[in-house]
């Protein structure tokens, strides 16, 4: 009992940090200032305020803080940051996000790049497709074999810059010395407004990002078996019963509080109640984001099953989707509504 009080007193504290440090040295490298140079076969995140990752990681390496400075070797990277500099091995995908984005001139990339910020500097060559978002994206003595196709303001041409598929850009785009660029084709796509502008909201939400992986984490160490009951296949029509729970749990907790609050010996149940309504919307979106994480960890990658690290990648993926304009917001509707109706589910089979 006392580790479930513990417990629920962290996760409540949470919603109030700033930043929390969380240091498992298997899998997890988090605190204030990280500068990581081990080798790890399997996947790992590092995470904090200034992060210098020189880590060798055979599997998928997760980076994020404020500033962070990548190089080592990562089998797939996925890094996000105020300022993201890249200058390692990424032998497979890379995905960046951040205010500002650098891939160096000592960055390689074995395939496919997905690159998104403010301002994007592209010097390395790329082995597969780019596709970058910003508002600059700045392209200097690179070569990419793939297609390169960019929403941009500002394109800036510096050096000789070879696409050997198809460039693609949006219409209304500033191209800057577009004499020095070669491509193999180039294509115009039309839209009404490209806007990157990430300096008022990224800091908000890598904050965002970590407290919720904070949580997650906290939530595995102090309630493991917790997920050990979640049941992780996703079945059509197991979903559509989780999303109708969860949106009647949504609306009919408040109400059923209001109405306890107007009885005099309801008061103590609609303040409990209330305690437990606000736990579950905290942590409802974790628990779904560790379905959708380990689904993608196991099936899509391939990887032997690892609560922590299926937690962590479903999170990343679900505020990464987040951040999409419209479908996002929907996006991270739908996963609450999940996460509330399996946490309804699972208080119904307790005793099972």
């Amino acid at each position: 009992m006392k580790r479930k009080i513990l417990g629920f007193i962290a996760i409540f504290a949470s919603m109030f940090i700033t930043f929390g440090v969380v240091k498992a040295d298997q899998y997890f490298n988090a605190n204030e200032v990280v500068n990581d140079s081990e080798s790890y076969s399997h996947s790992h995140f590092e995470a904090g305020r200034e992060v210098v990752s020189k880590s060798t990681v055979h599997g998928l390496s997760f980076v994020a803080g404020a500033n962070v400075d990548v190089s080592g070797t990562k089998e797939y990277g996925f890094f996000a940051g105020e300022t993201v500099k890249i200058n390692g091995n990424i032998d497979k995908d890379l995905f960046a996000a951040g205010n500002t984005v650098v891939i160096g001139k000592d960055a390689h990339v074995g395939r496919d790049a997905y690159l998104a910020g403010n301002s994007v500097t592209l010097e390395s060559d790329i082995s597969g497709t780019v596709f970058v978002g910003a508002s600059l994206v700045r392209l200097e003595n690179v070569t990419v074999n793939g297609d390169l196709s960019i929403a941009a303001n500002t394109v800036e041409i510096a050096g000789d810059v070879t696409v050997n598929g198809v460039f693609k850009v949006n219409d209304d785009v500033i191209i800057k010395n577009e004499d020095k660029l070669k491509a193999g084709k180039k294509e115009l796509y039309k839209t009404t407004s490209v806007n990157f502008d990430f300096r008022e909201e990224i800091s908000d939400k890598i904050l965002d990002i970590l407290k919720t992986l904070f949580t997650g984490l906290i939530l595995i160490l102090v309630f493991p078996k917790l997920f050990k009951k979640i049941k992780y296949e996703l079945e059509p029509k197991d979903i559509g019963m989780k999303l109708l729970y969860g949106l009647l749990v949504l609306i009919a907790v408040p109400m059923i509080c209001i109405v306890s609050l107007s009885i005099i010996v309801g008061m103590s149940l609609s303040v409990i109640l209330l305690f437990l309504y606000i736990i579950a919307i905290m942590t409802a979106t974790i628990l779904s984001s560790a379905v959708i994480g380990q689904n993608i960890y196991t099936k899509l990658f391939k990887q032997k099953e690892n609560i922590y690290l299926s937690t962590v990648l479903g999170i990343l993926v679900v505020k990464l989707v987040e951040l999409i304009p419209y479908i996002g917001g929907l996006c991270g509707l739908v996963v609450f509504l999940y996460g509330l109706g399996m946490i309804w589910k699972l208080f119904l089979e307790r005793n099972k």
